[in-house]
């Protein structure tokens, strides 16, 4: 089970980052893809994919694709009949970016010419009410490209808050400088977090120390033993892992 946990948090990890586009931009988490990988067909269930075409347990099927959404399944999309990542789906073959004056209601109608639940479906990441000029969308079936970079990123220093960085750093309104960056919680800035004074997305950070769960570690001991850093410090590094360690005790050894 220690073993399964494991593999699940790298399967977990990877397949956010992979989703996130760090193709071609530096390596996060070495990549060990499943070696059965299917995709979606017209059709198919969770529920039928598991029983008929990986011919395993539906508990099972998800624990090898925890990131897969039973109830909004994609034809093309990939899918883990075995432990390992799941490798990235292809990218949508009809990508656009938002313009001035977009909303999710006009794109889907004028732009894509579908049904604005349609849309949706092909956007499942894309936050309606928080639409950004540049941002990349998907007017069929696919992955959605990762949003170009923007080209104006500085790092939080010491004593910043948002409104501090908005007015005398970005020169923008704090609402335009929490449309830039989503992502960024400014109720917990962390000194060295990158940020961006323009439309696009952040850059990825490229981790040069990557290691593996082993059977019983804790994240007390990973920070501790094989990272010697503090427990905060680790989990700062390390928030999507973090999480999910977190769900299966943190404070505790895995089971």
């Amino acid at each position: 089970m220690v073993r399964c946990m494991a593999s699940l948090l790298a399967t977990s990890l990877a397949t956010l980052l992979l989703a996130s586009g760090v193709s071609g931009r530096g390596v996060l988490l070495p990549r060990t893809y499943c070696t059965n990988a299917k995709q979606v067909v017209a059709g198919n269930t969770c529920e039928t994919i598991a029983d008929k075409r990986c011919t395993v347990s539906l508990a099972t099927f998800k624990s090898y694709n925890p990131s897969l959404d039973c109830s909004n399944l994609r034809v093309g999309q990939n899918f883990c009949c075995n432990e390992g990542t799941v490798p990235r789906d292809a990218d949508c073959t009809n990508t656009k970016t938002v313009v001035d004056g977009n909303t999710c209601e006009t794109i889907a109608d004028k732009r894509c010419t579908v049904s604005l639940a349609t849309f949706k479906s092909y956007n499942p990441s894309l936050d309606c009410s928080n639409l950004r000029v540049g941002q990349n969308f998907c007017c069929n079936e696919g992955t959605v490209p990762r949003d170009a970079d923007c080209t104006n990123t500085k790092t939080v220093v010491d004593g910043n808050t948002c409104e501090t960085i908005a007015d005398k750093r970005c020169t923008v309104s704090l609402a335009t400088f929490k449309s830039y960056n989503p992502q960024l919680d400014c109720a917990n800035l962390k000194v060295g977090q990158v940020f961006c004074c323009n439309a696009g997305a952040v850059p990825l950070p490229t981790c040069t120390n990557i290691k593996t769960v082993v059977d019983g570690n804790t994240c007390t001991t990973i920070a501790d033993k094989r990272c010697t850093i503090s427990l905060s410090k680790f989990q700062d590094y390390n928030p999507v892992s973090f999480c999910l360690l977190r769900r299966l005790r943190c404070h505790g050894n895995f089971h």
